[in-house]
Order: C-alpha cells, then structure tokens, then sequence
C-alpha cells in the first residue's frame, strides 16, 4: 500500500476527474469546506477535529496542498504532517507564493515555475505536470454530430491582462483567415459546451502563458482536434510532437502552416488521430503518479523538513494569511470565515500600535470581504479609503500607500483629492524612502486581477524587482492622474513608462481625440486595437477616431477587421473581467 494522503482544498468535479483510482484505492480523500468532500474541514477547526471525521484507522501520511485561488484552513497548515504544496499559476500568484511555499516541505510546479521558484531562493522545488487530461475528456466520445464545421477554433480566458501576450496572436489568426474559415474564438463556457467546441473543432489554437503544459494542450488532442501550439513551448515536446502529435508555429510559421493543415484535411486528421491515441497516457492520474514517485524518491528529505518548524505567526504569517485571502476565489459563499478570521487578526494586531503596512491589508481585507458578499459599494470604499488615510498619515513618504488612497478616492468620485496624493506619490517615489522593502509585498485597490495587479505578479519574480515595481507605481500614478484630470502631460508621461500596455495606448488615443487631434489619437487606438482585438470598446472608437480624422481607406479597413471578430468572437463572450476601473477612458 502507498502513502496515504489528504488532497485539497477541490471539488467533487475535480476529485471525481483527476482522483478517481487513488480514491478507490483509500490513497486518498479529498478535503474541502463545503459540498460533499471525503473530508470537510472548515477555518476554526482543529487539527483534532479533522481527525475525527476520517475512516477508522485511516491517518494521512501527508497533506497534498492545492495553493492556486483557494484558502486553506489553519489545522491544514498546523497538521503535523509533511505538506506537498501544488504551485500552479505562479506568474499571477508570485507574491502568495512568496509566503505559502517556506511553509511547504515539497512544491511541486511547472518547469518554468521550478527555475523561477529557485532563482528566488527555494531549494525544495520540483516540476510536475499538474495539468493531465481529466476523465470526461478521457472517455472519449464522438465528434459533434454536425461534423467539425469549425476550422480554427481558440477557446480559454480572453482576460486582457493575464492574457494579454496571447491576445494579439488571436486578433492576428482571425484576420488572417476569418474570410476563408470559420475561425471562432470564446470564453467563459461550461464544460459541456467547452467539449462540444473541442469536438467540432478540426484545429485548436493554444498559447501557453508561461511556456507550460497547459489545460488545453491535452484536452484538444482528447477531443481530436489537431493542437496548434506555439514552438518556443517548453514542456509541451516532452509529450507530444511536431508534425507528428501537433504542430509547432512561430512568428513567421503561423499562417503558412494553418492554410497548409485546413487545406490537407487528411494530414490534419492523420496527425490528430496519432495525438488522440497518444494522449490516453497522459491523464492527470497517470501523470499524479510520476508526481508521488517524486514524492517516495525525496521523502527522507521531506521528513527532515517538516521536523523543522515553519514560521506561522509575526509579521511573515500574517503577511501569508493576508496573500492566502487576496487570492482566494471571489463569489459571495467562497472563504468568507477565513476573511473574518483575518480582519480580526489584523484587528487585534494593530489595537495600540498603529502600522502603515497592517491598515493596508485591513483595508484590502475589507474590501476583498465586502466583493465576495457582494457589498462592494461606496459605503465599503469609503470604509476602506479610511484605512488608507491612517496608513498615508503613519507614512507620508511611501508612494504605493499615497497609490492605494488616491485609487479609492478616485472610485468615491473625489478627483481632486486623489490628484493630490497622486502628486505627492509621484514628488516622493524616487526616494529611497518612498519604496523600501516592506513596498514590495504591499496589496494594490481594487482588489482584481486588472493590469496593475498582473503585472505587480510579473515584476514580483521579474530580474530587477524594485526598479520594475517602481516603474509599475510611476505608471499606475499617471494614469490615475491622467483620469482625473484629462491632463495628456500625465497620458503621455505614463505611455513612456509602459508602452507596451493596451490601456496606456487607448488612453492616450481617446483624450487626443478628445482634444480635437483625432489623426494622432487614430495612431494610439490602433496599437490598442493589435494589443487587445476583443475589447468591445478600442475598434468602435479607432473608427470614430478615423472617421473625425477623414482617413476613409483606414476607417474601411478598421470596419472590416471589426466585422472579423465580431463574427468569431461575439461581443457577449469579450466582455471585461475585473477591468471596472482600468485607466481607457
């Protein structure tokens, strides 16, 4: 018999795809704390209490941790028991890393994830593949019953800043072949329409974000579907092949070889069908396993690292519960205890000596609280603008907690006020002073994964963190300004500090329209419109902008490639996700 273990927090659909075998084995049960998991475990528990609740005579050998969008109950951190921490996503969740994986005994991450992960220090890091295909996808299944109507199809997050490296490549396919195929691009599917477009599908687009293995790379081939992927990928040669499995593109590739695939249908099947077949040993189960023989090769190591003990209190824990909360996934019935739990730490930690760092995270924690009960309104801001004062008070000097105050009193429409602590942000943020250490962990409001936020992750395990990081508040400050009082010096100042960013350009371009340069704000919306094709907004107004402008050939071009993604993506499936106060206007 194999090590036993606990594995969560997820859900029944989860357990029942990728833990079936472990399951009915009594390897494993699953914890969670709601629905029907093998284990409920709940924020106030004990570790005694979880004990209780299991199988007579079962006892977990070790606490499998799945750290990605969830919050994790104390008595799972407190366990006396080693814990394997599963670090997914990290390029968005570097800094709730930063604290969970000290307290993990093994991390288990992509290959990029293992290199960055101990660049930054950590030595207890290994690669796993935590993206095998799930059992619905396994069992295989008939193609659609129409056929495969749709030639190219790209479905998955259009989140245009988690997303935003991917985004372009999109708008660049449907351009390219949106008169010729049908080429259909969405998001936000449940699973069952998800499948039903991989099956219809003869080719599935995929771009990884970090040159991993990703969901949709094996989830395509499953379907049937030939996986177009980028070559540059570092994990997907490791399971599947160009030319062979999938196929391989690059800048320069990428056209060519999707018109020679649509065009050679049986090659396209012939490749896809290999894939299929190939696939079968690639389920999440079968790629577990490779993971616990990591797990049994290193468990003396991991032993004698769970012997010591792991910091969970001071500054650093709270700091780690507060990251845990932050990123946790939002909805009104999701991690509300632990939020209270943390309100009421930073509470008592701050009763008789008041920190600039501990009203930062008590304000953020309200707000994260307030979005997930759906009390997200002004009365909440003004609650949480109060927070940031006190912090602004404590420290006048520091530029990321002006940042935060001025955010809030821009939400409560106070714009002048959030002028003036964008100014004195912006007077005091080259100072050494301004941005110390204790500014490289802080939380940024709103609470969203918007632009600042991604890229506040991106710098985070960036080479040059602090000069990426200031670079990222002197932006943000700019833009804020430049919000606040239509003032293009600030829209400029903020486009040379990020130019690379959709906002920064769309920004520009509509207050130069705004200012009556229509021609010169057409230039800024077009680069908006390559760096983000499915905002709804950035085509309707570069039209505009070109019409003003007179440019007529452009404005029937721009007419054109809008008619091009609408008919891919429909404008109900690009909507915005957690962009409500992104600096476009």
């Amino acid at each position: 018999m194999g090590r036993r273990y606990l594995f969560g927090p997820v859900g029944e659909a989860y357990a029942g795809d990728n833990l079936h075998a472990a399951r009915d084995r009594g390897d494993c049960l699953v914890f969670a704390a709601r629905g029907r998991p093998d284990v409920l475990v709940r924020e106030g528990d004990a570790w005694d209490d979880v004990v209780a609740r299991l199988p007579h005579g079962w006892r977990p050998d070790f606490v499998v941790l799945f750290l990605a969008y969830t919050s994790i109950p104390s008595c799972i951190w407190d366990a006396p028991v080693p814990k394997i921490g599963l670090a997914a996503d990290w390029n968005v969740l570097w800094h709730r890393y930063r604290y969970a994986v000290p307290r993990c005994d093994l991390v288990v991450t992509d290959a990029p994830g293992a290199r960055t992960l101990r660049r930054a220090g950590a030595s207890h890091i290994v690669q796993g593949n935590l993206f095998g295909c799930a059992r619905a996808f396994l069992d295989g299944g008939e193609d659609d019953a129409g056929g495969r109507d749709i030639d190219v199809l790209y479905v998955g997050s259009l989140h245009p800043a988690h997303k935003r490296d991917r985004l372009p490549w999109l708008g660049r396919v449907v351009r390219a072949l949106g008169d010729d195929w049908n080429v259909v691009v969405r998001n936000e599917l449940d699973r069952t329409e998800y499948l039903r477009l991989l099956r219809r599908a003869r080719i599935v687009f995929n771009r990884s974000v970090r040159g991993e293995c990703n969901l949709r790379t094996f989830e395509a081939t499953a379907a049937g579907a030939l996986l177009f992927q980028e070559a540059d990928n570092e994990e997907v040669p490791r399971y599947l092949r160009h030319g062979r499995e999938c196929v391989a593109y690059t800048e320069t590739t990428i056209e060519p070889l999707l018109r020679r695939y649509l065009a050679d249908e049986p090659e396209r099947a012939r490749v896809a069908a290999t894939a299929r077949a190939r696939v079968e040993s690639y389920g999440f189960e079968c790629l577990w396993e490779n993971v616990l023989v990591t797990v049994d090769g290193r468990w003396a190591e991991i032993e004698r690292r769970s012997a010591r003990s792991h910091t969970t209190g001071g500054r650093d824990g709270l700091r780690h519960r507060f990251w845990e909360a932050f990123t946790a996934s939002t909805g009104p019935d999701r991690c509300c205890a632990a939020d209270t739990a943390l309100i009421g730490e930073l509470e008592t930690a701050l009763g008789g000596r008041p920190d600039a760092e501990l009203h930062t995270m008590l304000g953020l924690a309200d707000a994260r609280r307030a979005q997930r009960l759906a009390q997200f309104d002004d009365e909440c801001v003004a609650q949480v603008a109060s927070h940031f004062r006190r912090a602004v008070e404590l420290a006048p000097q520091r530029a990321m907690l002006r940042l935060n105050l001025a955010e809030a009193l821009w939400r409560l429409g106070r714009r002048a006020e959030a002028a003036e602590h964008c100014e004195a942000g912006l007077a005091a943020v080259d100072d050494a002073a301004a941005f110390g250490e204790d500014d490289l962990d802080l939380g940024h409001f709103p609470p969203a994964f918007d632009t600042f936020r991604v890229e506040w992750e991106r710098a985070g395990w960036s080479a040059g963190e602090r000069e990426a990081k200031l670079r990222l508040v002197r932006w943000r400050l700019h833009s804020v300004l430049a919000a606040v009082t239509d003032d293009l010096a600030h829209y400029r100042a903020a486009l040379r500090l990020r130019d690379d960013l959709w906002v920064s350009q769309a920004a520009i371009g509509r207050a130069l329209v705004r200012a009556r340069e229509p021609a010169e704000g057409a230039r800024y919306l077009r680069r908006a419109a390559d760096l983000n094709p499915f905002d709804e907004s950035v085509l309707p107004d570069l039209l505009d902008a070109l019409r003003l402008a007179g440019d007529v050939g452009q404005e029937r071009a721009a007419a054109e490639e809008l008619r091009l993604l609408r008919r891919a993506a429909p404008a109900t499936s690009c909507r915005q996700i957690g962009h409500s106060q992104e600096v476009v206007a």
